[in-house]
């Protein structure tokens, strides 16, 4: 009979064989560790706001030129004024909710009675703005009805009218100045942008154009148009929740910082690395940052923010004949005056641009096409 070796029989151990070498899956979880490392750092490094990014510029400059880091000093900015500090008194109108149950048959009554009831007592201001202007043509109203006419409420509502006609201007400049989404729309936000936010302001800009607009209208002919109510809440939210603008006035003020202390970390940059007698790999390197960095990174967002801005400054240059306030006057024109904090960024811009110049020419080096 024919004996079997044990080794010639298959071993049944209930497991089965591995179909790749164990080592090739080591080398596969420690390749997804790698690629999860990189890619945490690519991804943080998207969303470090302009000011992360100015840092690492600043601080390959400032290895390369072997000096030391000239420190950024964020430059002042004038602080908003306390709503004590912007409202101007505003009469009671003479019409009384005691008026208002007489006036049942116009929409007078109906938007006295809700200006007094327990919710119309703490409406936001935004909401006592509206009524405001709505019972202007709600009391226009109630004079065109016949039996009105002919009561001894006549001379109440025309006073009543007189009045709110006469306190618009002073209605709309506490708008700009005391309501809360207006306010926060104005003030510089916690944070500065990342680089790759451009172009998000487009929605509240819209917004401040359309209450400017209508209180355009309103001042010309108080009569000219009836409010949208869900189209004026509309764009109250969006200046309530938007942080583009408040975004990029805190960006403005940390650009000028950065670009201030980089300007003098640059100037003399051609003379610290003894171009144009040596030639040291540290000048080539120099030019790979202004590449990957300035140009590709920096500029770009820079150019976009500048654009944004000056269609900002057109809105609010439409606000402001419509503020009484001289202390909210004064703080918008401190943003956005003709030698604004944004005017003064873009000299800084170009002075950096020269200072490139003047170094890669210094180095006989040039800009390399994209």
């Amino acid at each position: 009979m024919r004996k079997t070796s044990l080794q010639s029989v298959p071993q049944q151990t209930g497991k089965s064989t591995p179909k790749a070498p164990v080592k090739y899956w080591l080398l596969g979880v420690l390749l997804l560790i790698v690629l999860g490392v990189i890619g945490g750092k690519i991804v943080s490094y998207f969303q470090a706001d302009v000011g992360d990014v100015f840092a690492d510029y600043q601080q390959r400059i400032a290895r390369l030129l072997n000096t030391t880091l000239v420190p950024e000093m964020m430059p002042p900015v004038a602080e908003q004024p306390r709503i004590n500090q912007v409202q101007l008194p505003i009469p009671e109108s003479s019409i009384s909710l005691l008026n208002s149950q007489r006036l049942n048959r116009c929409k007078a009554g109906q938007l006295i009675a809700e200006r007094n009831s327990s919710l119309g007592r703490v409406q936001p201001l935004q909401a006592r703005v509206r009524y405001e202007i709505e019972m202007i043509n709600a009391l226009e109203q109630c004079l065109a009805d016949e039996q009105i006419q002919s009561s001894s409420l006549v001379p109440l509502l025309e006073q009543g009218l007189a009045e709110k006609i006469d306190y618009l201007p002073l209605w709309i400049n506490r708008f700009w100045t005391s309501e809360s989404a207006v306010r926060d729309t104005f003030r510089p936000g916690r944070t500065a942008r990342q680089t790759h936010e451009q172009a998000m302001s487009t929605e509240a800009i819209a917004a401040l154009f359309y209450f400017s607009t209508l209180f355009d209208n309103l001042l010309a002919d108080p009569f000219s148009r009836q409010i949208d109510t869900e189209e004026w809440l509309q764009n109250v939210q969006i200046l309530a929740q938007h942080q583009a603008i408040p975004s990029l006035l805190r960006s403005q003020q940390h650009i000028q910082g950065w670009l201030v202390a980089l300007n003098q970390q640059l100037d003399g940059a051609a003379r610290e690395l003894q171009c144009p007698e040596r030639q040291p790999n540290a000048a080539e390197y120099m030019q790979n940052v202004l590449h990957s960095v300035w140009i590709a990174e920096l500029q770009p967002a820079l150019a976009a923010w500048e654009i944004e801005y000056r269609e900002l400054q057109t809105a609010v240059n439409h606000i402001l004949p419509q503020v009484q306030s001289e202390a909210w006057r004064s703080y918008l024109r401190f943003w956005f005056s003709e030698n604004n904090i944004a005017a003064t960024n873009q000299r800084l811009i170009r002075e950096h641009a020269e200072l490139w110049q003047d170094f890669l020419s210094t180095c006989e080096l040039s800009v390399q096409p994209q």
